[in-house]
């Protein structure tokens, strides 16, 4: 009985599956730009307002907030859907930005260590991205989907550190406009 509510959940959510799948690509890829860029930046700003003993701590950060969450959002996803799941991520990945720029504008440290964190919470939900790039295309498409999807998302995750550095003096307060 599982195999054909699963069946019939492919069939619903095929709808428009290539679009789906360039949506879910640019989400993974703008998720690993946006991690990427705050591992490369969140050091430099911790330096800059001379927190330098804390400087790794705002990269531990998003590793542990990803460890930490990562059975959550599998937990909510398969019990509320992925929707759910992916939202839920993505209200903490804003949530995450919104304490990026008040660290910033407030230089705090306490801010951007726990902005780290959300973010790493973010980060967990979008890694489900690769796996619901499987499920919203034909099935014979699954394996160049998730290829595609990764692909993306490495290139993106390339460009996130040179983003991050390129943007950092575009508002009077250095780095903000990276996480606005």
């Amino acid at each position: 009985k599982e195999g054909e509510e699963r069946q019939q959940q492919r069939r619903v959510s095929t709808d428009h599956p290539y679009w789906n799948l360039v949506l879910l690509g640019l989400t993974f890829s703008l998720g690993q730009m946006i991690v990427a860029g705050h591992l490369t930046i969140s050091p430099i700003i911790l330096h800059k307002y001379r927190y330098d003993r804390l400087s790794t701590l705002a990269v531990a950060a998003v590793e542990v907030g990803s460890s930490v969450s990562a059975w959550f959002i599998g937990y909510l996803m398969r019990k509320k859907g992925r929707k759910v799941g992916l939202m839920t991520g993505e209200l903490v990945g804003l949530v995450s930005c919104v304490l990026c720029v008040g660290s910033v504008m407030y230089s705090s440290a306490i801010l951007l260590i726990v902005g780290g964190f959300c973010l790493g919470i973010w980060s967990a939900g979008v890694y489900y991205v690769r796996f619901i790039a499987a499920e919203v295309v034909p099935e014979n498409f699954a394996g160049r989907a998730v290829s595609w999807v990764l692909v993306g998302s490495s290139v993106c995750a390339s460009v996130g550190p040179l983003v991050a550095t390129r943007t950092s003096t575009l508002f009077e307060t250095t780095f903000m406009a990276f996480y606005v």
